[in-house]
């Protein structure tokens, strides 16, 4: 009787063991801290990150100088807006061979987007498609170049306009008659080349008293060797009143009157002492500002239309692939010390 008992005692204790393992069995054992999960997690986070990681858009310019400085605070604060990364980058020494090197340095960065103010319109387009094979957009502003080195070029101002403006300050100061030089004129920028052709239309439609006169070389040896000159106008002067210094110089303020592209904050002086008769440009804060912007927004696949708002800066046109962003603006002894840049 008692070895039954026993038996069926140590019966029991097995089923109560090959139960309790097959219950182990069937719910497995619970991992309350493993580095393996970690790591997984790590991973998780570290992808979120990379997705997260902001665009890079950089900004090109010709030079270091105030007018382009002006572009990059318009730049930096779309970006602080967007929350988008912005670079601004210029050449050491003027030229279209260390604007080349720039972009190449930004092609080996793997920027998304390449704004550019182009010095050559030709010699940049074989490192602008190079940038465009590897899946960088390319954009222009300011100055542009052939068609097919960017998507779009960002205007400041309608050339047209911009052109026959010019002039028509030019004939003002001038009484509508006499000789004038264009002054910084470039063959081989395009920007400055397409001005100077609707200067001449503007001239030749409406002012047959007037007479554009090609010249080479100094604007001091030139004054010092005609007497004949009565205007001077200045397109590539924006931070360097050259024509106005000349003028002074040779001792014929007020005989030669002066106009052009000049930033109000260096021509300003030159207003009040009467040395320059009118100022025109557009806010390059702002240039700088909608490019970034519609950069962005290139990005997201969108390209810019006609009457389009830009948050902050207000609508632009578009002129086939060229945005038109402004309307030119003219400075004054009146009315230059509203304006800070």
């Amino acid at each position: 009787m008692r070895n039954r008992l026993l038996q069926l005692i140590g019966i029991i204790v097995v089923l109560v063991m090959t139960a309790a393992c097959t219950a182990y069995s069937d719910s497995g054992y619970e991992v309350v801290y493993s580095l393996e999960s970690q790591h997984r997690q790590d991973a998780i986070d570290l992808k979120g990150e990379l997705h997260e990681e902001r665009p890079t858009i950089a900004m090109v310019a010709k030079s270091a100088s105030p007018y382009f400085s002006y572009a990059e605070e318009g730049a930096r604060e779309a970006a602080r807006q967007a929350g988008i990364e912005v670079t601004f980058d210029s050449p050491r020494m003027p030229g279209a061979e260390q604007q080349i090197e720039v972009v190449e340095q930004l092609i080996r960065k793997d920027v998304d987007v390449i704004a550019i103010s182009a010095i050559d319109p030709e010699k940049l387009i074989p490192v602008l498609v190079k940038a465009q094979n590897q899946g960088i957009r390319v954009i222009t502003w300011d100055s542009d170049t052939m068609l097919k080195g960017r998507e779009f070029f960002i205007n400041q101002v309608e050339t047209e306009v911009l052109g026959r403006h010019l002039m028509d300050n030019m004939a003002q100061a001038m009484g509508e008659k006499g000789k004038f030089v264009v002054l910084g004129e470039s063959r081989t920028d395009t920007y400055a080349s397409e001005l100077l052709k609707w200067i001449q239309t503007q001239c030749d439609e409406n002012y047959p008293h007037m007479m554009l006169v090609e010249h080479a070389g100094d604007i001091k040896g030139l004054l010092g060797n005609r007497d004949d000159i009565g205007g001077i106008l200045e397109l590539h002067s924006i931070d360097h009143a050259t024509a106005a210094k000349a003028v002074k110089e040779a001792g014929q303020s007020g005989k030669v009157k002066v106009t052009g592209l000049y930033a109000p904050s260096m021509i300003r002086n030159y207003l009040h002492d009467g040395l320059v008769q009118k100022a025109t440009l557009w806010s390059p804060k702002k240039l700088g500002y909608v490019t970034v912007m519609l950069a962005n927004d290139l990005l997201s696949g969108r390209y810019p239309t006609d009457g389009q708002d830009v948050p902050g800066a207000g609508s632009i046109r578009m002129l086939g692939n060229t945005v038109i962003m402004d309307e030119p603006i003219d400075f004054t002894r009146e009315n230059v010390d509203q304006y800070d840049f």
